[in-house]
């Protein structure tokens, strides 16, 4: 059996996605949503229906949202010269950590100037105070959707990165301020950006 779930590799193609070790055993997964199982159930985005689909009589898709009168842009200088980059996963493995941090590495060793944060566990005031000082948020690469962390550097102002499966890009804003990228692409966007 793959470690990978099935759903998202086998039927929506996604080779970048990795579970959370404690999510592997799919046929114990299985049984919990079965067991859960009732006429309605809720999901975050429409990346999880798919998910659920088959287990719930109906899937209503309730969108995760931050109160934005809680955020205040506050844009990047273009003239910065050294450029702050901050990826918060509050996953390394799930979240594609690696290949940020092999694009970092790289960009670092061909003599690109700039800064790097990689946090996690903060409380959400501090994660919310680095945000505030960022120039660019890197999001999650291997999921194929975009989670709160992507919202919240939206609200704060920054250019976002994640990245979001080529079947899901329909179903948000054509104006959807993400920059689509992938374990493969990461440092190509970044380089550009810098």
């Amino acid at each position: 059996m793959s470690v990978d779930f099935s759903i998202a590799r086998d039927r929506y193609k996604n080779p970048y996605v990795k579970i959370k070790k404690n999510f592997r055993n799919e046929k114990k997964r299985i049984e919990v949503i079965k067991k859960l199982s009732s006429d309605h159930a809720i999901v975050a985005d429409q990346e999880l229906l798919p998910y659920a689909k088959d287990y719930y009589k109906h899937v209503h898709v309730i969108c995760q949202a931050i109160p934005l009168e809680d955020f205040e842009p506050i844009y990047p200088e273009v003239t910065n010269r050294i450029p702050l980059i901050v990826h918060a996963p509050s996953h390394y493995r799930v979240k594609g950590s690696k290949f940020v941090m092999d694009a970092i590495k790289r960009l670092y060793r061909n003599g690109y100037s700039f800064r790097c944060n990689l946090v996690s566990k903060l409380p959400h005031d501090e994660l919310m105070e680095v945000y505030r000082q960022a120039d660019i948020i890197i999001d999650q690469l291997r999921i194929g959707s975009f989670g709160v962390a992507s919202l919240e550097g939206m609200a704060s102002g920054k250019p976002v990165i994640c990245y979001i499966r080529k079947d899901l890009i329909y179903k948000y804003p054509q104006e959807l301020p993400i920059v689509n990228a992938t374990p493969k692409s990461i440092y190509k966007f970044l380089k550009k950006w810098l």
